[in-house]
């Protein structure tokens, strides 16, 4: 098992906050994981009976998750929530996120610059995609994001509800959007018309 060629110039020390979890084993190397955009993602190996395992390392960023503390306590009670229900599942490690306990027993680590971090189990051969491909691909994203938001009714309010999700993507790529007025339909005589529950305006 070799190092890892860009653990020693990654953004960050990751094998510092690795070791800031309870995970076992010689810290083999890290590197950048995935294509998001908002957190930083590394991927953690560390030697563990002479198997490789990995773990998902990341920084929440903290310019954009306002209240980091809040959020991890409540991704704790979701995936532990998820995780309880998929318990009598042959892999249910597999069925949702598990975090991996900082030696502190929280849920996260705060390093001295003030990041906050996370781990996860890293969930081998499984794909994620940034598009949908198929009208069968999206359909199962819907599904399981109707699942997610049964879990979401036990969080504490952050504002993770569809509609203020998607009022926060439209405010940040639409530069001239706002609120939807109200759609108009035929009504009765002096009856108010209903509003529209839609986030996007229809208004030029």
């Amino acid at each position: 098992m070799t190092k890892h060629p860009e653990t020693s110039t990654l953004k960050h020390d990751v094998r510092s906050v690795a070791q800031q979890f309870q995970i076992y084993g010689e810290f083999i190397n890290a590197g950048p994981y995935g294509s998001g955009h908002i957190n930083d993602t590394y991927s953690a190996v560390f030697n563990q009976g002479g198997t490789p395992v990995r773990y998902i390392v990341q920084r929440i960023n903290h310019n954009v998750f306002k209240t980091p503390v809040a959020l991890m306590e409540n991704v704790q009670r979701v995936t532990t929530h998820i995780n309880r229900k998929a318990a009598d599942q042959p892999d249910y490690t597999r069925f949702g996120l598990t975090l991996i306990p900082a030696r502190d027993g929280g849920a996260w680590h705060r390093d001295p610059e003030g990041n906050y971090w996370r781990t996860y189990i890293f969930i081998e051969n499984a794909r994620t995609y940034d598009a949908v491909e198929s009208p069968q691909q999206a359909f199962q994203a819907a599904r399981r994001s109707g699942a997610s938001r049964n879990s979401c009714r036990i969080c504490q309010p952050l504002g993770c509800t569809t509609p203020s999700r998607i009022s926060t993507t439209a405010r940040a790529v639409l530069p001239n959007w706002k609120p939807a007025l109200p759609r108009t339909r035929p009504t009765a005589p002096n009856s108010p018309a209903p509003k529209s529950s839609s986030p996007f305006s229809t208004n030029p």
